[in-house]
């Protein structure tokens, strides 16, 4: 299942090549999103994130834009940003490695290093004499953290590499069937030249002014580089290593320091002096940038022996073998967890708002919603105003919102907003929710009652409170501070924002038929039912079951003439034209399916009614008298004369109940 927020990726993994990141990619058990479309970014990112889970892990792929510590460390930099709970960042793809390990452990191509330690040997002072590099403790970048030294020390023993270099293969045979670009080269590529020995051209056979041409000479012209060894015929007496020409040449998982610069290492002789001094296997261009920032793990294949020799022959499979290695490597990952405190973790209790359970549609603006809304790092307030006609469904999509998303908030509260009373009312009532306050409450006073909705709005400022949804509904008199004239009698309309918690954080959502509340936060125009979904809410306020539905929405796409229509294509014909009549107000077609429900009436008989009470409420109106939205006045008044009709004690103990608060009833 993909997961709601950022906040629930603890790994990270990132590449400096393309080549690289389609290798990892290729080994997730899960895609969850590309290019940040459903997870976005926070201002100020400008990382490439493709997110997946390998394994029990949800893990974001950070594709760099170029290659180098730099470049590294200002990814690492804005993965930060957006993603504030990253544990561990696995900086994985491909790198030149030793020949030989301090161990005196044979390195070959297609073999994986993993991180130990990390070494900046760029990282220094140039003298006359040379280069010396600073290793002050203050300047090196020491050793990982502990939980990532014990996991490594473990990794270390006998049975443990055997162990991780048997899941790796498991997974290098799983992209290797991917496709051939995975697989392994030939063995007869893979050969080792004396570390003095330089790839460039040697006379005789050296072009007309060659660079690279004298024998003495250390340069080498461009040409040369470019070329391959079998093309430029490197001398087959200076090879001191062969690989074993066997098919079972299995590739070996290495653990040790590894040398991290701006600078591509491409002479042997520094390698082995390198190797010597240092005690490196294995070099590349990243670690150090990200080690910085974020707790990490290198993890790279082998691509070729760090000196002037090189060929791209190998790089496929080694970000093969680098990347298989780490989807393994978090088979023995347990990352961090962080409880959240459930002093702030409150139940969803929605027992008091009157909900209808049919909810149809609206996909698209649930979408909306939550990717506005989602608890993330930012400490930033958000404000969604839901407004549209009444009885459009603006209540029912806050509802849905709050119950479909009821885990991924630590509390959510519905506010009554229909004016100042109910509002300070509703927030009062929400303080026996929170933990540590008394269960039973009845406020005296109008003071009292707005102390305690003081102590809810302080509860949802503390700092570490910032996961909460606040849903203000029926905010439809509203009158900014500075335009309220307190002289005045009329208190319906009042200044919403003095009741926001005065906080930089948490999620907000207002219901309202206004249009000018911008100044609150984002517009999300709630538009009235599609036709489709406006259809298929009437037949399920009317009872019918799933199976007619399907017939019916099987019907809707088949139907090329009236003689082909069965019963039920009859049926949704009148059903129709009733949704359009309704005009895809949400409470109209509630309150029509509802009637025909507990009636028996059926939609062709309601159509009649409809019509009939249509005309007879145009007649009585007048000339000066419009109704705005008779529809819902229609489909209210056709009920309500239904009910006089069985009981008139029933019908005037409505009128009398239409005079107090629905939560007061």
């Amino acid at each position: 299942m993909r997961p709601s927020s950022r906040d629930e990726f603890a790994i990270a993994i990132i590449c400096a090549l393309t080549l690289e990141a389609e290798a990892v990619e290729d080994l997730f058990d899960e895609t969850y999103d590309r290019l940040s479309e459903f997870y976005k970014k926070q201002p100020g990112d400008d990382n490439a994130y493709f997110n997946g889970r390998i394994g029990n892990h949800n893990v974001v792929l950070c594709r760099m834009p170029r290659m180098g510590k730099g470049n590294a460390a200002s990814v690492a930099a804005s993965l930060k940003i957006s993603y504030k709970r990253i544990q561990v960042a696995l900086v994985v793809g491909i790198c030149g490695g030793a020949p030989c390990a301090p161990t005196q452990e044979e390195i070959f191509l297609g073999d994986v290093i993993i991180s130990d330690a990390v070494i900046e040997y760029d990282f220094g002072r140039q003298y006359r004499g040379g280069f010396k590099r600073k290793t002050d403790m203050k300047d090196t970048l020491g050793s990982p953290n502990r939980e990532i030294q014990s996991l490594l020390a473990g990794l270390q023993t006998k049975q443990s590499r055997t162990d991780l270099q048997a899941k790796m293969l498991r997974h290098l045979q799983a992209i290797g069937n991917l496709g051939p670009n995975w697989c392994r080269p030939s063995s007869t590529d893979d050969v080792l030249f004396e570390a003095s020995y330089q790839h460039k051209h040697y006379r005789p056979a050296s072009p007309h002014m060659c660079l690279c041409g004298d024998d003495t000479s250390d340069e080498v012209c461009q040409a040369a580089l470019d070329t391959t060894c079998i093309l430029l015929d490197c001398a087959e007496d200076r090879i001191c290593r062969r690989r074993p020409c066997t098919e079972h040449n299995s590739p070996m998982v290495h653990i040790g320091a590894v040398a991290s610069a701006d600078t591509v290492m491409k002479s042997g002789e520094h390698r082995d002096n390198l190797v010597k001094l240092e005690g490196v296997i294995g070099f590349e261009m990243e670690g150090a940038g990200v080690w910085n920032n974020i707790s990490c793990i290198i993890i790279k294949g082998v691509c070729d022996y760090a000196d002037s020799h090189k060929n791209k022959t190998w790089q496929a499979y080694a970000a093969a073998t680098g990347a298989a290695t780490a989807k393994a490597f978090l088979e023995y990952w347990t990352p961090v967890i962080r409880e959240e405190t459930n002093q702030f973790r409150i139940p969803l209790d929605l027992s008091a708002v009157p909900a209808v359970e049919e909810f149809i549609g609206r996909e698209d603006e649930l979408h909306l919603l939550w990717d506005y809304l989602q608890p993330g790092p930012s400490l930033t307030r958000k404000v969604a105003i839901l407004h549209g006609l009444g009885g459009v469904g603006k209540t029912q999509l806050a509802i849905y919102f709050a119950r479909k998303h009821q885990t991924d908030f630590t509390a959510i509260f519905w506010l009554n907003g229909k004016d100042q009373s109910a509002l300070l009312s509703s927030l009062s009532s929400c303080l026996p929710q929170i933990p540590g306050q008394p269960m039973d409450f009845n406020a005296a006073n109008e003071e009292e009652v707005e102390q305690r909705a003081s102590q809810v709005l302080k509860w949802l400022a503390m700092p570490d409170n910032a996961r909460w949804l606040l849903i203000f509904d029926n905010i439809d008199q509203y009158s900014p501070a500075q335009e309220h004239d307190p002289c005045e009698d009329d208190h319906r309309e009042y200044d919403i924002y003095k009741f926001f918690p005065k906080a930089d954080h948490g999620s907000i959502i207002i219901t309202s038929r206004l249009q000018g509340l911008t100044e609150l936060g984002r517009s999300f125009p709630v538009q009235k039912l599609r036709h489709k979904d406006a259809t298929q809410l009437l037949l399920q306020s009317t009872g019918f079951s799933a199976e007619d539905i399907l017939q019916i929405g099987a019907e809707q796409g088949n139907i090329r003439s009236l003689a082909e229509l069965g019963r039920s294509g009859l049926i949704f014909i009148d059903m129709a034209a009733l949704a359009s009549l309704l005009d895809g107000l949400s409470l109209a077609i509630v309150i029509a399916g509802a009637f025909m429900r507990q009636t028996g009436t059926s939609i062709k008989e309601y159509l009649e009614l409809y019509r009939t009470s249509w005309v007879d409420l145009q007649t009585q109106s007048g000339p000066t008298r419009h109704y705005w939205q008779g529809n819902l006045v229609q489909t209210w008044m056709i009920t309500y004369q239904e009910i006089q009709k069985r009981d008139q004690v029933a019908a005037n103990l409505l009128l009398l109940l239409a005079c107090f608060d629905n939560q007061d009833i």
